[in-house]
């Protein structure tokens, strides 16, 4: 039985200011710092060893990578891993589309529909998990891309989930090699998320 470890970015100031990202970037915020290197520790206090790394190719995922397992750690960018495309809406004000990233809705905006998204990411975290001496594998990615990835396995899943994806949450899941099937067993978010965001990050603004 081998382990996924699948990890979302941290804060972004896009997210801050809840806007689309998709294949556009903006950079970690201090808060998304904190989450990453606080990560880090998670992993390390499971007594694990983190054999291979991936990352999607945008920044906000592959500098959460390295403050979580630090910046000597080999990993690997691959564009498959990226979020899902949302065309337009890039960059957007998330209330111009407040859609969650599912079925055919962001195609019509020159973005992907989700068996676009499911043709590149599902088949790039099988070939990582399936590699030789690929026990324990750190794939870092998005907000889309894990939510759907968590639902295409939820039936087989030990944890409840409400669909909520934090900032640096981690996904642990066993994948059994014969059955090619992934079982999420653990559910982990750092202690600082999106409620206390805006006092950390501006303390001198009222909430």
């Amino acid at each position: 039985m081998r382990t996924l470890y699948l990890m979302r970015h941290g804060y972004t100031l896009f997210n801050f200011l809840d806007k689309k990202q998709g294949w556009c970037d903006s950079p970690l915020t201090s808060v998304g710092v904190a989450q990453a290197r606080e990560a880090g520790e998670h992993l390390r206090g499971l007594g694990i060893r983190i054999d291979h790394a991936y990352s999607s190719p945008s920044e906000r995922a592959w500098r959460s990578l390295e403050l979580a397992l630090g910046e000597d750690f080999p990993f690997t960018m691959d564009k498959r891993l990226r979020e899902w495309n949302f065309g337009v809406l890039e960059g957007q004000d998330n209330y111009v589309a407040m859609r969650p990233a599912s079925g055919d809705y962001y195609g019509s905006f020159g973005g992907e529909v989700e068996a676009q998204v499911r043709a590149r990411f599902l088949p790039a975290i099988d070939d990582f998990m399936r590699r030789p001496d690929h026990e324990n594998v750190l794939v870092v990615t998005h907000g889309a891309t894990t939510r759907l990835f968590f639902r295409t396995w939820q039936e087989h899943s030990h944890v409840e989930h409400d669909g909520r994806i934090g900032n640096c949450g981690i996904y642990t899941f066993a994948f059994d090699e014969d059955t090619g099937v992934y079982s999420c067993t653990d559910m982990w978010m750092p202690s600082l998320q999106t409620e206390s965001v805006i006092m950390t990050e501006f303390p001198e603004m009222p909430v």
